[in-house]
């Protein structure tokens, strides 16, 4: 091959040279070699003193490099929520967590929920469960609002109400199974229980159709390590932007090769398609006709514009709603339900206010609203959303319009800022001994008005979960019926094991073995 010649611009050029590597003065490996590093040196000087986030305070190491969180949310398993709060303890209130966010811990802060602020969900973090096109998961706050918009009307408290039935015969189903149990004496999984109670409301209040769960002989344990699998893929995802697909893509075989849980939450996938393509088949076949509507129905007939009502964006918005129905309300309950049991003396106020409360009302079963009257159960249910705090993960925001700003620190325009409930929760000097049960601290209308504005179990501002009104009617029932029925004993269940959070992974999960919470049905 002869080589080809120019002069350019009184340059020589020989393109056989510069075409054949083997000719090069240096080696691409050689090059590579001086490339690579010379590219980290100069972008870990350029983070560490000439980044915008530079001058914030915190440790070196995660100022560098996102590999810092990957070791402790990948690695250690969601623990990175640990580290950050140790990293407050160090530096103060607002700390750099990554070379590009910032943390503050300040309950008394709010401006990234404020609705006027029009904030938006950073990308990076949200992806984690690959439903950017559902309204949890999207980033821009208008069109979070167009996609949120036709959800609201569904979740209202009117609409709770109305299917409140619903929800005392799937409690009715719990029941009797505690019944059964307190006639064998065998132990009762109840975080296995309240979780398959949560999937069975949602599924049923969401599109008619309840999966039922808690008629299976362990209250479909399976079920619930699928949704712990899926809870720990989305965050390798979240950092690697490929896994959900990579597990999507594998044989079904080879994927049971590598986690059996993990075929589970693939086939969890494919049902909540069917469920969705089932729905939408039956919005067309009863066009124009009065029946009763479902999630899916409720978007179809919505407002949104059509390219929205693609079966790709109902998917994913019923796959979003039923997973944060399981385990949010479900953990939430078995956390408060573990607290009253381990403080029998709690329990039995509860009891006795309920059983009192039911007499006057001619020994009938309360209604959600006559519950809602009912001081010390209001108490128990504000306490168990603040202890368990069952939304985890630290939530960040970005204001893409202006600047925000913290005391004396300026946060530039399109920063990701995290603020992370557990913390405020926590809070000693909002909620003193802040790791103790203790429901009496909201009994007085003097100490509720105060507290109320830091216990945000549901998010704030226009993000708030849209299915709060039906978590708080299921925590209300199911409270109410459990312990007004029966009495319950721990069984084999410590706290520091079995209930308090150690994994962050979005949801909180106790350690990694753990069997949950797990009691005896007193006779």
């Amino acid at each position: 091959m002869e080589a080809i010649k120019a002069t350019v611009n009184g340059w020589n050029i020989n393109w056989d040279v510069l075409s054949s590597p083997s000719s090069w003065p240096i080696s691409p490996l050689t090059l590579a070699a001086i490339s690579i590093p010379t590219y980290l040196i100069i972008r870990s000087i350029y983070r560490l003193y000439f980044h915008p986030l530079a001058k914030f305070p915190g440790p070196k190491l995660p100022a560098l490099t996102g590999w810092y969180e990957f070791y402790y949310e990948c690695i250690l398993g969601g623990r990175y929520f640990e580290e950050i709060l140790r990293m407050h303890e160090q530096y103060g209130p607002i700390v750099r967590i990554r070379p590009d966010e910032l943390h503050v811990n300040d309950p008394d802060w709010t401006e990234p929920f404020k609705i006027s602020s029009r904030v938006s969900k950073w990308h990076w973090y949200y992806r984690a469960f690959g439903s950017s096109q559902a309204s949890f998961g999207t980033v821009d706050h208008e069109l979070h609002r167009i996609r949120r918009s036709p959800q609201n009307p569904y979740f209202t408290v009117a609409e709770v109400q109305k299917f409140e039935p619903e929800i005392e015969h799937i409690v009715g189903v719990l029941c009797s199974r505690l019944e059964e149990a307190k006639k064998t004496g065998q132990p009762v999984n109840i975080s296995n229980a309240t979780k398959s109670l949560a999937t069975d409301v949602v599924t049923e209040f969401a599109f008619h159709k309840s999966y039922n769960l808690l008629s299976e002989p362990d209250f479909a344990a399976d079920n619930h390590a699928m949704t712990r699998t899926f809870a720990q893929v989305a965050t390798w995802h979240r950092h690697f932007g490929f896994i959900l697909q990579l597990f999507e893509a594998m044989p079904r075989w080879f994927v049971a090769l590598t986690n059996p849980s993990a075929v589970a939450m693939l086939d969890f996938f494919d049902d909540i398609e069917n469920q969705t393509k089932s729905l939408i088949a039956k919005h067309k076949g009863h066009a124009g006709q009065d029946v009763a509507a479902d999630i899916v129905q409720q978007m179809l007939d919505s407002d949104m514009p059509e390219h929205e009502k693609n079966t790709k964006h109902l998917m994913l918005e019923v796959r979003t709603i039923v997973a944060a129905g399981t385990e949010t309300s479900g953990n939430t309950l078995s956390v408060t339900i573990f607290h009253l049991v381990a403080n029998p003396e709690k329990a039995l106020r509860l009891k006795n206010e309920l059983l009192e409360a039911q007499k006057k009302n001619g020994g009938v079963p309360l209604t959600y609203q006559e519950l809602l009257q009912l001081p010390y159960l209001n108490a128990v249910v504000s306490e168990g959303l603040r202890i368990s705090t069952s939304g985890a993960g630290r939530h960040p925001r970005i204001n893409p319009r202006s600047a925000m700003t913290y005391k004396s620190w300026t946060i530039p325009t399109g920063t990701p800022v995290s603020l992370t409930q557990k913390f405020i929760h926590e809070n000693p000097t909002i909620f003193p001994s802040p790791h103790a049960f203790n429901p009496e601290r909201w009994v007085a209308p003097s100490d509720r008005k105060r507290l109320e504005k830091y216990l945000t179990p549901f998010g704030r501002g226009s993000r708030v979960c849209v299915g709060m009104n039906l978590a708080n009617a299921e925590m209300y029932l199911a409270l109410a019926r459990i312990f007004a029925g029966f009495e319950l004993e721990l069984y084999e269940t410590n706290r520091e094991d079995d209930i308090d959070q150690y994994h962050d992974f979005v949801s909180p999960y106790p350690k990694k073995g753990s069997l949950g919470l797990r009691c005896v049905v007193k006779k």
